[in-house]
């Protein structure tokens, strides 16, 4: 399955440009749209992200505002 994903562009990067998130987006998110270019590096980073959030509640709840 990793194989398939890695195959499946993801070009969230020519779509959104960091310049046009906000300021106080906090760096994980913006990294989450800026960096992966395929769909296994958009998983593989959004489960990090995830954990991040499950392990520091602080961080959730500052997304959710």
């Amino acid at each position: 399955m990793r194989t398939q994903f890695k195959a499946i562009p993801l070009p969230l990067r020519e779509l959104v440009a960091e310049i046009d998130l906000p300021a106080d987006m906090p760096k994980e998110m913006k990294r989450l749209l800026t960096e992966p270019g395929n769909m296994y590096e958009f998983v593989k980073e959004m489960i990090q992200f995830t954990e991040s959030l499950t392990i520091d509640q602080k961080k959730f709840k500052e997304h959710l505002k």
